[in-house]
């Protein structure tokens, strides 16, 4: 999916650590939590990790992504796409808006 999106996934991986055991486990976490996910979920979340920032420990992002899981098996009826915003949203740069004043 990064491979032909250029989502960014494997940048980000490089930068958030050198360890290529770090990054494989990470990939497995990521896959675990999305393999009954659709594509544009999957897409999402991918979306989401990406705009997390380096220093964030491997366990953080563990918890998160098991976090998602969780509450999306807690609330079956619940959008997706925010349960992965809410799970991220305390570790994700905003984006800039441009505010425009008249």
């Amino acid at each position: 999916l990064d491979r032909s999106e250029h989502l960014g996934l494997g940048r980000w991986l490089k930068r958030f650590s050198d360890d290529v055991d770090v990054r494989d486990a990470l990939l497995n976490h990521i896959a675990a939590v999305t393999l009954r996910y659709s594509l544009s979920y999957r897409r999402h979340l991918i979306e989401q990790v990406v705009r997390c920032p380096r220093e964030m420990s491997v366990d953080q992002m563990s918890y998160v992504l098991e976090s998602v899981s969780t509450l999306d098996r807690r609330y079956p009826n619940d959008d997706l796409d925010q349960i992965i915003d809410f799970c991220f949203a305390p570790h994700t740069r905003q984006r800039r808006r441009l505010l425009a004043l008249g």
